[in-house]
């Protein structure tokens, strides 16, 4: 649970549990994600690759060790925190510029340490995928971080800031890879950390 509460095992495979999330997918494709996550896992940990036949029941029983002591539960709660996450995703890009960012639009994930159920006061992650274009001419897309601490304000206060960042990211040369123009923002996820 946010807030410091019991962390449910297997939290390694939330990144899979969400993708498979904000797709829709069932929860028996929830299951297949994570299984192929852990193999994949289990590949790189034995030094090898999915699906060769030589090494499959090596990679298969060592994914199974991965594995091991993921519940049901611990799936729920992941899938229930990643749809919840997806939800609020889709609140804020649905918000109007002047609309005030408000709960329905900001995710809580379930290693949350601030916020009102911690006591804390809330400090905000906007997790940014962009595009941008390397000084080849290249373009490529990207993600990267602003942390907040206060009230994010409207949406369009919180774009305004996210475009400060980005081109301060240009104008330094930092970022990975550095960029020489900016594109376009694509998607935001606005979260407690």
């Amino acid at each position: 649970m946010a807030g410091g509460g019991d962390l449910p095992a297997g939290l390694q495979w939330f990144q899979s549990i969400w993708s498979a999330a904000s797709e829709g997918m069932t929860t028996a494709d929830v299951w297949s994600a994570i299984r192929g996550a852990a193999e994949s896992q289990a590949a790189f940990l034995l030094g090898t690759e999915v699906g060769i036949p030589e090494t499959a029941a090596e990679v298969s029983a060592r994914a199974q060790e991965l594995l091991s002591g993921l519940t049901i539960f611990d799936v729920n709660q992941m899938r229930a925190a990643a749809g919840q996450m997806v939800t609020a995703m889709g609140n804020l890009s649905a918000a109007s510029i002047e609309e005030v960012i408000d709960e329905s639009m900001i995710g809580r994930p379930l290693t949350a340490m601030t916020g009102v159920e911690t006591g804390l006061p809330p400090i905000y992650r906007a997790r940014i995928n962009y595009s941008a274009v390397d000084f080849e001419g290249n373009g490529f897309s990207d993600w990267t971080s602003l942390f907040l601490q206060g009230e994010p304000g409207t949406k369009g206060e919180l774009l305004a800031r996210i475009q400060n960042q980005l081109q301060a990211q240009v104008e330094s040369g930092t970022g990975s890879p550095p960029a020489a123009a900016l594109g376009e923002i694509h998607a935001i996820s606005l979260e407690t950390v």
